[in-house]
């Protein structure tokens, strides 16, 4: 569902959304993983700050997604 709602939105994967116009301004935490579980050897499933743990990203994905200079030379 994570995927979808980014894709309509048209953000980037760690990309943060913008508030509403005339939205009041609230202190949210920036996303951050606070755990990491194996799924198999195709991908990882992590838990965030905000509790939320329903997502797998691939090793594909993250290699994609990386900025890395490794990364980006290598997919």
């Amino acid at each position: 569902m994570c995927e979808d709602e980014r894709g309509k939105s048209g953000l980037r994967p760690g990309e943060q959304s913008k508030p509403a116009p005339l939205a009041l301004p609230m202190f949210k935490a920036a996303a951050r993983a606070v755990s990491a579980e194996a799924v198999g050897k195709y991908a990882i499933k992590f838990t965030w700050n905000d509790s939320h743990d329903l997502g797998l990203y691939s090793w594909k994905f993250l290699r994609e997604v990386c900025p890395c200079q490794q990364c980006r030379q290598n997919p």
